[in-house]
């Protein structure tokens, strides 16, 4: 191929969360002379219940390529697996008309839905390359499906040297890796941040209030316990209105995520001046928002990734995330009241000044010279 030839570079993004983390990177392959992009948008991205997010890729000057509807509205495991088997259908139809004209397919984490689309490719001899492979979470069965990705792709980017390692011991080889550091760290470059008084325009939130920003996922193996987990977060929360603003984000669609969208919800009834739940606060919100608040909390793996960058303490509860590599200003608590609150007062508006070991400088130029040549 010649050195002007123009690689046709295909996106999946199957939500809001994956596609926060490609923005950084989808703005420089747009405008990268060398390259095509063309985003494949499913999941969660085509349903109204779930805020048709599709619109938001839409609205930041993307063109859709295709947009497939897989998803199955609940979150029981029946549920969850008809989904899978749904995308995966649409997605081998897609394959079948479209494997040809792709130089790379990009995938990231860890999805079931992300897992479907990379699986039916398999056959095709898709030419997948997998963001944030090698990472491990050990409360949740998306660790089952990253891991599935990660086989089906033909090159990997980990998000640190640990990553690394691990996803050259799964694929038996060390060429097919490059370690980045982590896309969404990208955005802290890409986005100015909105000041306190902008952020209480668009949101109707004081951030100059102290407030703990929350996003809770189920844990998807011990998916039964769920309903426990989410009464002793709904204790701790709160007794720590008391203190605190809280500033709650919706769940993931995985297997008993309901349980955690009903618990937050009483707890906003019972005190709308000191609680907010937001589904998506987008990308620059977000950043904005870790800027402000005094602590994170959750299990979210952006609390691991992202959070130390803004010199931030998060408290980390129960085992969703277990088995991610995770900087010191993460404190691990159970799903138990006294510990989240105990660890709640400790460590909000204390300041981490240790280094983010996600944050390498710049992954999204990284992947772009490596997909130039893969």
């Amino acid at each position: 191929m010649g050195k002007h030839t123009i690689k046709h570079i295909a996106v999946l993004t199957s939500s809001r969360a994956d596609y926060g983390i490609y923005l950084p990177l989808l703005n420089r392959l747009k405008n990268n002379e060398g390259f095509k992009l063309s985003i494949i948008a499913f999941g969660s991205h085509c349903k109204k219940e779930y805020g048709s997010t599709i619109n938001a890729i839409i609205d930041d000057g993307f063109d859709i390529f295709k947009s497939i509807d897989g998803l199955i509205i609940g979150d029981t495991p029946e549920i969850i697996s008809k989904s899978y088997a749904k995308t995966h259908d649409l997605f081998a139809s897609f394959w079948a008309e479209n494997y040809k004209i792709f130089d790379s397919v990009l995938c990231l984490g860890d999805r079931f839905e992300m897992a479907a689309a990379v699986n039916a490719g398999v056959p095709f001899n898709v030419k997948f390359a997998h963001i944030h492979s090698g990472e491990t979470t050990l409360g949740a069965i998306d660790n089952i499906y990253r891991h599935q990705i990660s086989i089906a792709s033909i090159f990997h980017f980990t998000s640190n040297e640990n990553n690394l390692n691990r996803i050259n011991s799964i694929v038996g080889n060390s060429f097919s890796s490059l370690n980045v550091g982590s896309l969404s760290l990208d955005n802290i470059k890409d986005f100015p941040l909105y000041s306190k008084e902008e952020f209480l325009k668009m949101w109707g939130i004081d951030l100059n209030k102290p407030t703990i920003l929350i996003t809770v996922h189920p844990e998807t193996v011990n998916f039964e316990k769920n309903e426990i987990y989410a009464k002793e977060l709904e204790l701790a929360l709160s007794e720590l209105t008391s203190e605190y603003q809280l500033l709650i984000t919706s769940s993931n669609i995985d297997t008993k995520s309901s349980v955690y969208a009903k618990m937050f919800n009483n707890i906003l009834e019972k005190n709308k001046s000191k609680v907010f739940y937001i589904s998506n606060l987008g990308v620059r919100s977000y950043f904005s928002c870790l800027s402000y608040v005094v602590l994170v909390m959750g299990n979210s793996s952006s609390g691991i990734i992202e959070v130390a960058s803004f010199n931030k303490y998060v408290i980390n509860i129960g085992d969703r995330q277990k088995g991610r590599y995770a900087g010191e200003n993460v404190q691990n608590v159970k799903f138990d009241k006294t510990e989240i609150v105990e660890a709640t007062k400790k460590y909000a508006g204390l300041e981490f000044n240790g280094h983010n070991i996600y944050d390498r400088g710049g992954a999204s130029e990284l992947i772009i010279s490596k997909l130039k040549n893969l």
